[in-house]
């Protein structure tokens, strides 16, 4: 909210016909990155247990943010063929 007062965050709906914004759940950049950072150290890490990797990977909300980003995928692909019109 305080990003759109500002003018800033997303687009505005003013510059395109028949919209409407859907909100699905995608965290911003920050707490995206830090998901990656703890992911990779998981990752990089020298002969972890299968349960230290599996804990680490839980940890990190890296599948949260995939399942995340895969649901705003499958939101739009059922969306924009309602929404596209005749050639």
């Amino acid at each position: 909210m305080a990003n759109r007062a500002a003018g800033k965050g997303y687009e505005n709906e003013d510059n395109y016909s028949n919209i409407k914004f859907q909100f699905i759940g995608i965290e911003n950049i920050h707490v995206m990155r830090s998901s990656q950072q703890k992911v990779l150290e998981v990752c990089e890490a020298k002969s972890p247990s299968m349960g230290d990797f599996l804990w680490g990977l839980e940890n990190s909300g890296w599948l949260k943010h995939i399942k995340a980003i895969l649901d705003a995928g499958i939101f739009i692909a059922r969306v924009r063929p309602s929404s596209s019109s005749p050639a």
